[in-house]
């Protein structure tokens, strides 16, 4: 975990492996490990924000009130092991589901069937799905150009849906 501090000189696929191997420390590392891992996690899930608020494409504002309120939602309402089904706007709910492992202020980690590994949701992540939400909600966008915003959408639409109106 000693990589942590060289995160921001790492390319998006040293991240993504020291990522991978923090989640399999925090499902089967010792309990020093589970705590290094849950610190390695967040510091993870920070440079990423970083890097995507250094990067035009992801330029959003994530502190409006607005959605600092739909955080707050859903930080309350989503508490560890909340199951919740795969929710489209298209199909409605899908067969699928998946449960919410852990919240906190920055993050919401979720697994699932199909998912070799548990995984980190930023709040930044959310927010840019929330900015859109409506309209993907109500049929005006199409998942497809939401997976431009983030690779999460089937688990951020799905949290959306299952804590209701938003």
């Amino acid at each position: 975990m000693n990589l942590i501090a060289n995160l921001p000189n790492c390319d998006d696929v040293k991240l993504r492996l020291i990522e991978e191997n923090a989640n399999r420390l925090s499902q089967t590392g010792t309990a020093v490990q589970k705590t290094q891992a849950a610190e390695a996690l967040a510091v993870i899930a920070t440079e990423r924000e970083r890097r995507q608020a250094n990067n035009p494409k992801y330029q959003f504002h994530t502190t409006s009130p607005a959605f600092e309120a739909v955080w707050s939602l859903l930080t309350q309402r989503l508490k560890q092991n909340t199951s919740i089904q795969n929710w489209s706007a298209y199909k409605d709910f899908t067969g699928g589901e998946f449960k919410v492992e852990d919240v906190s202020t920055t993050a919401l980690r979720v697994s699932g069937s199909g998912m070799k590994m548990p995984r980190n949701i930023s709040n930044g992540d959310f927010c840019k799905v929330y900015q859109v939400w409506e309209d993907y909600r109500t049929g005006n966008l199409s998942r497809g150009e939401l997976t431009k915003l983030s690779q999460n959408t089937t688990y951020i639409f799905s949290i959306f849906h299952h804590i209701g109106p938003i």
